[in-house]
């Protein structure tokens, strides 16, 4: 990509005009028409160096916002699973809970058998 197009793209992205844009990096109005339309500019050094760190800047940023936001993506992604195996998980215990009750159930009716089995033991003796 030249550098114009790239001057183009970013001005674009930030809804600027060119003049918006030449007053942001203090540069010509013409001069930045001229670097857009590729016509023979004479490169001046120092306005290079302030458009190449802006678009520099810029692309640097532009890839720290997608890291974050794929970054961001896969947080929600495991927020998800996490909410879905905490369901599963409470699905679990309940289940749990009802087999435990069962259980002391089965267990006081045993004991409870046990004693009136020992009641009628001593009624007999």
């Amino acid at each position: 990509m030249t550098l114009g197009e790239q001057i183009k793209k970013y001005r674009e992205k930030y809804g600027l005009s060119q003049r918006g844009f030449s007053n942001k990096v203090n540069i010509s109005q013409a001069y930045i028409s001229m670097l857009e339309a590729e016509k023979e500019v004479k490169l001046d050094p120092e306005k290079l160096e302030v458009l190449e760190k802006l678009l520099a800047e810029d692309l640097l940023n532009t890839i720290v916002k997608n890291e974050e936001e794929k970054e961001n993506k896969n947080m929600e992604k495991k927020d998800n699973d996490l909410v879905q195996e905490n369901k599963a998980l409470k699905e679990n215990i309940k289940e749990l809970i009802k087999i435990i009750e069962k259980i002391y159930s089965d267990m006081d009716a045993f004991a409870l058998g046990v004693k009136i089995g020992t009641l009628k033991s001593k009624i007999k003796d």
